[in-house]
């Protein structure tokens, strides 16, 4: 890219030194996913509901640190077909990701809000979570139970 000052790079190197080292984290994507998926129909334990929580955390930041590198990077040059192509292998890991984690709203919504506001209100982590919670039991009739 001739002709274009530093001003208008990205500097990507703050999420990957390069796309090798993407590649590595990429690998660990699908054992989060599998930890996390674990957990179905567990979460009604303080201790499981607290540590789903903490691995969704990490996987997160995982999934999301991966996004950012791969997509800002690929829309450097739309015509890199590797580039695109791992985006796309990202893309169906955030397809499995969102499969593989659709059991929490229904089995929070079993559990109760009272029951699920009490593991909130005991932990400082989980405190960061009581606005989606509270969020989560107001738009429950909207949440299709597990079978469904």
């Amino acid at each position: 890219m001739k002709g274009m000052n530093n001003m208008s790079k990205w500097d990507l190197s703050v999420f990957y030194p390069n796309l090798e080292a993407w590649d590595e984290d990429v690998k660990k994507l699908p054992a989060h996913i599998e930890k996390l998926a674990s957990y179905k129909g567990k979460l009604g334990d303080f201790e499981s509901f607290k540590s789903f929580y903490l691995a969704e955390e990490d996987a997160t930041k995982l999934l999301y640190r991966l996004y950012a590198y791969i997509h800002l990077n690929s829309d450097l040059n739309l015509k890199d077909t590797v580039k695109s192509s791992k985006n796309q292998q990202l893309m169906l890991l955030f397809s499995k990701f969102g499969q593989q984690t659709s059991f929490v709203s229904p089995e929070l919504i079993a559990l109760g809000k009272e029951k699920v506001m009490s593991f909130i209100e005991q932990d400082d982590f989980l405190k960061t979570y009581k606005f989606e919670m509270e969020k989560l039991f107001f738009q429950q009739k909207h949440v299709l139970d597990g079978d469904q």
